[in-house]
């Protein structure tokens, strides 16, 4: 597989993940019961966690010969 294919779906994978945390956030925010701001901000740490991770990975992947 090329590195730019396995870096593609790698990052449409987490693309996907955090989509999913929005999207358990959302059911959350639909009971109009509970203030998601909480949720926010660890969805926000967690996307920063994910853009390093990612990066790194990329990295790694960028750094195999081929």
């Amino acid at each position: 597989m090329k590195k730019s294919t396995l870096i593609n779906k790698f990052e449409a994978k987490i693309d996907a993940s955090v989509e999913a945390l929005y999207d358990a956030r959302d059911l959350i925010e639909d009971t109009g019961e509970i203030d998601t701001y909480f949720i926010d901000e660890a969805i926000e740490e967690v996307e920063e966690m994910i853009a390093k991770l990612s990066n790194d990975v990329s990295d790694a992947v960028e750094d195999i010969e081929e």
